[in-house]
């Protein structure tokens, strides 16, 4: 009777152990069996504020337009594009359009000396809310475009995103971005002030 009294706090002892290791391993295999939404929010966050920028601000239009689901759409300016190859082609026709010094050099070195003419142009983006639902997700956020020339740093423009993102094959892109924009006042974008009614 004393032995058997004697053996219940080790066998009790195994069986916490056991319960233990058990809720270890259930653990790890959920760790393990299912990615971490933070893998999901970073590549976003990444997609948002770092390759979109990125893109822009060099003029590379495929980069820019890897960056959208095939059937993505684009709204800005009233306008809606469709389609991953319009809206890489049409990214294309409008950084032509705002350095026209360096498309129409003649060779990679006045290209390169016309640009460094031309202010530097940044965008910036903040305010970034992303939530997601499995492989699809909103977000919203704001941004600038900032121009850099001889040490002077200006505002351009200002406005916010909207987006519907998708994942495609693992990678996180646009399905829709809407982007609202307004010159600001005060600077070199912003439209001359309307004369005053007298």
């Amino acid at each position: 009777m004393n032995e058997s009294i004697a053996r219940r706090p080790r066998h009790s002892a195994l069986l916490f152990a056991g319960a233990i290791w058990t809720l270890t391993a259930m653990c790890a295999h959920v760790a393990t069996a299912s990615p971490q939404p933070t893998d999901d929010y970073l590549a976003i966050k990444q997609l948002i504020t770092v390759d979109y920028p990125k893109a822009i601000d060099s003029g590379d239009s495929k980069a820019y337009g890897a960056l959208f689901a095939e059937d993505a759409e684009l709204k800005a300016a009233n306008l809606t594009t469709k389609g991953q190859k319009a809206i890489e082609e049409n990214f294309k026709t409008k950084a032509s359009r705002s350095r026209p010094a360096v498309a129409a050099a003649s060779t990679p070195d006045a290209a390169a000396d016309a640009a460094r003419a031309q202010p530097v142009r940044k965008h910036t983006v903040s305010d970034l809310d992303i939530k997601i639902a499995g492989d699809t997700a909103t977000s919203t956020a704001n941004w600038q475009t900032v121009s850099i020339l001889d040490g002077k740093t200006t505002v351009l423009y200002a406005g916010n995103y909207l987006d519907k993102l998708t994942k495609v094959n693992g990678v996180w892109k646009f399905q829709v971005r809407e982007i609202g924009m307004k010159p600001v006042p005060g600077s070199a974008a912003a439209p001359p002030p309307a004369p005053s009614a007298r």
